[in-house]
């Protein structure tokens, strides 16, 4: 039921805006801002054969990577687990990353990060996130991303942009 919902609005999305569009790339345009405009909005995880709607509003809190690594950390304590060292070689990796899939629409891991010892989180939302929500989303999604949060590796850095009306979030993780 959820999913015929979503398909539902995103097909009067589509042609609430179609009709203006001379090209694909004006389609496209338009629907990402039509998205961008759009006060409340909706954030869909899925895990699996199920899938969660979650309503959410717009945050008053910049994102930092301070309030990223204050989040994460408050996780990790619930689970008594210690603070990770947040590295600036890592941060600095991560923000480059968060850059580059915020610039070419291309959401993937970064291959050339990915080696014996290391991993990576990454999420992207049209939705108003803040630092809490970014952590919350790694945690309460996948497997994998939760094991990384919770993990024994000691150091990790952050990335965040917000570009287009969308949030590109990373977190690197490393021995």
């Amino acid at each position: 039921m959820k999913r015929i919902a979503q398909i539902t609005i995103l097909t009067a999305l589509v042609f609430a805006i179609v009709p203006a569009a001379k090209s694909e790339a004006q389609l496209l345009r338009g629907i990402f801002s039509r998205l961008d405009s759009m006060r409340t909005e909706f954030v869909t995880r899925c895990v699996g054969p199920s899938c969660t709607v979650q309503q959410t509003t717009a945050s008053s809190e910049p994102v930092t990577i301070e309030a990223i690594h204050a989040a994460h950390t408050a996780i990790r304590a619930a689970h008594k687990l210690p603070e990770q060292i947040l590295d600036a070689d890592l941060t600095a990796g991560a923000q480059s990353w968060a850059d580059e899939i915020s610039k070419f629409l291309s959401f993937r891991h970064d291959a050339s990060f990915l080696t014996g010892g290391t991993a990576e989180n990454i999420a992207w939302t049209t939705a108003a996130i803040d630092a809490e929500g970014i952590a919350n989303t790694w945690y309460n999604s996948t497997t994998g991303h939760r094991g990384n949060l919770l993990s024994n590796k000691p150091r990790v850095g952050y990335g965040f942009v917000r570009r287009g009306g969308r949030s590109y979030s990373v977190a690197r993780y490393s021995e």
